[in-house]
């Protein structure tokens, strides 16, 4: 069915875009339904954007309104039986709806008198169960407004039109409109266009260049540049972090006020290759249940340690082998990863593969006690990504190896998707069946990993800090009028004196104390019993709380043959 997207934004200032879906049934298709997908590819979390819906009605052409009742929540059911009966043989028809659109992430949609970003599923209806062939969408926005960035390929017939090839695509590129900063670059005669929305502070450094440093690197190491062209969509906004990728672009969300840092400016450049390289790794390599997606249900796998672990083991790295970080600011933030790891008691209770399943759950959904439950298939996933690593180049492999294999699988079946007996295969091709049977148990089990001796082995050492300083285990709410605690770390002292998440902290051993007290701890000593006064459910209660101290922590990752750490890495 060929489809026409109308896409109108006439106030912006009221955050709603009206869009006018037009097309044409055949003429045995008595009933239609249409939805709006419920969660977006690469972000798994119902989101369930049809709660952004204000109205929306069906009729023909000529504004004969046709049958249209809501059916489920994001889906509308079309029955022409059930319409006037003039209209009942005409084909052509079309669905009007207003969207609100003020919720600024990558994976939803924003307007405002300022710009519009445009998330696909957030606003696109798709009609259920008919292929849509080459859908149009055309633009309408304020002509103050000067530029559009996306990946949609554009039409000569109207101005800002776009075409894409199927439902897929169309929901699989983002659009960014208003008057932000742009820029291209070319890669292998590819254009690549680069949106930047938002205020930077002043810095030093070149973010067209690092980009275009990041896509040669990667474009080289994957032997490919399947798009015909790319966009990258920053958005620089104070406090927002994250990213989404497309098959032929990406959304980012930076603070841009922290470039000029160093550190930060380095975790830039991580996030800017994690969403490139997942221009193979997920939107074309990507495991077998999410070779077709349900917009409408979970889509459930247990493999994302391979979608989000290998690309974060990745990303760092690319940055590290382009030359924009040295060695040494690599391992430093490695080590933080580490240090992320160590402090997730959940790794004791959730496997990689329970990690994965379980996204839609936990990972997008945290709460009070999620670190305690459960570990981060990105984090975890992208340290065991590190091991296999390491064990390859004992065969003369690395882990560019892999790549290559899972890319050159993707080109003979590019529909099938990937399985965990697929890579398993592919790590007993390079090395041999006790490596993969090593790799096999990683991801399916929670016993401790040795990361240190695997690192010893590059000429990288774990130097640990042993630590004295008293400890409670407890994360307290950003809050300046009360201490209330967020989370407590899994057997931690807080945690085995009784507090809980949600208890306000009013004083100890009879004095009143501030968030301040409480952060640093300086007023308390290892090892000694407290009396904590505070507040739970309306209820004043006194606890007795034991201190311990705080578990010693991986101080720096250590090069101790540096000729070795370097070949191993770069």
């Amino acid at each position: 069915m060929q489809v026409h997207y109308l896409v109108s934004i006439t106030a912006p200032h009221t955050h709603l875009v009206q869009v006018t879906l037009k097309a044409q049934r055949d003429s045995e298709q008595q009933r239609l339904q249409v939805f709006l997908p419920s969660w977006s590819p690469g972000s798994y979390l119902m989101r369930e954007y049809a709660r952004h819906i204000r109205t929306l009605s069906a009729s023909t052409l000529d504004n004969i309104p046709l049958s249209c009742q809501q059916i489920a929540k994001g889906t509308w059911e079309i029955d022409w039986t059930n319409s006037p009966v003039a209209t009942q043989a005409i084909l052509d028809f079309q669905i009007v709806y207003e969207v609100y659109c003020h919720e600024f992430s990558v994976r939803t949609c924003h307007v405002d008198s300022t710009h519009a970003f445009l998330h696909a599923p957030a606003y696109l209806l798709g009609i259920k169960d008919v292929a849509l062939c080459n859908p149009i969408i055309r633009l309408q926005f304020p002509e103050e407004w000067q530029n559009v960035t996306t990946g949609l390929e554009a039409l000569s017939k109207y101005p800002h039109c776009y075409i894409a090839t199927d439902y897929d695509q169309l929901l699989d590129c983002p659009i960014e409109i208003g008057n932000h900063e742009t820029d291209t670059f070319y890669v292998n005669n590819k254009a690549h266009h680069i949106g930047f929305y938002g205020d930077i502070f002043p810095h030093v450094y070149d973010l067209r260049q690092d980009i275009q440093s990041l896509v040669e690197l990667i474009s080289h190491t994957m032997n490919s540049m399947p798009y015909t062209h790319y966009a990258f969509i920053a958005h620089f906004i104070p406090r927002l972090y994250g990213g989404i990728e497309h098959s032929n672009s990406a959304a980012l969300q930076f603070d841009g006020r922290k470039l000029a840092n160093r550190k930060e400016y380095i975790r830039w450049l991580g996030l800017v290759a994690h969403e490139y390289f997942h221009t193979w790794n997920i939107k074309r390599i990507r495991p077998t249940e999410l070779a077709q997606f349900d917009y409408c249900q979970e889509n459930y796998t247990r493999m994302l340690w391979l979608a989000e672990g290998l690309t974060s083991f990745m990303d760092d790295l690319f940055v590290l082998r382009a030359g924009l970080c040295t060695i040494e600011e690599y391992l430093e933030k490695i080590r933080e990863d580490f240090a992320r790891y160590y402090a997730t008691e959940g790794r004791r209770f959730h496997s990689l593969e329970d990690s994965s399943f379980n996204a839609w759950i936990k990972l997008y959904r945290p709460d009070e006690n999620t670190a305690n439950s459960s570990i981060s298939y990105y984090l975890k996933g992208g340290l065991v990504f590190a091991l296999l690593h390491i064990q390859l180049l004992a065969f003369g492999k690395k882990i560019d190896d892999l790549l290559h294999l899972l890319w050159q699988a993707y080109q003979e079946n590019p529909s099938t998707g990937v399985s965990l007996s697929d890579i398993l295969a592919m790590i007993t091709q390079l090395s041999n069946a006790n490596l993969a049977a090593q790799f096999h148990h990683w991801i399916t089990n929670t016993d401790e990993i040795n990361f240190a001796d695997f690192y010893q082995k590059i000429g990288i050492q774990f130097v640990w800090k042993p630590e004295s300083t008293v400890w409670l285990g407890i994360e307290f709410e950003p809050r300046v009028d009360k201490i209330i605690i967020k989370s407590l770390r899994l057997d931690a002292p807080a945690y085995q004196s009784g507090l809980n998440a949600g208890d306000e902290i009013i004083a100890v051993n009879h004095q009143r104390v501030t968030l301040e007290d409480m952060q640093k701890l300086d007023i308390l000593i290892p090892y000694q019993n407290y009396q904590f006064l505070i507040a739970r459910s309306e209820r004043v209660l006194d606890i007795d709380v034991n201190t311990g101290v705080k578990p010693d922590t991986l101080d720096k990752l250590l090069i101790i043959d540096r000729d070795k750490a370097l070949a191993a890495l770069l």
